[in-house]
């Protein structure tokens, strides 16, 4: 992934969780050292059944979002 528009490095995260009994997992973007990454929200939450189509899960639209904007800006 290409660093954060600030200059540091940045990484993707990723946590299971929960929600009202469905499980599922979250990504967020955030700096190596472990801060919220410039120009949020990076966020996103995908719940089970996952997309089978791996260019249509979350943390990949996540990640063309991260790239778009770094593009741009």
């Amino acid at each position: 992934m290409s660093p954060c528009l600030c200059g540091q490095d940045v990484r993707l995260r990723v946590i299971k969780i929960a929600v009202n009994r469905k499980r599922g997992v979250a990504h967020w973007i955030e700096h190596v050292d472990g801060s919220r990454a410039c120009g949020g929200p990076w966020e996103c939450v995908a719940l089970k059944p996952y997309v089978k189509d791996e260019t249509q899960r979350e943390y990949a639209k996540l990640k063309r979002r991260w790239e778009a904007r770094s593009l741009t800006d």
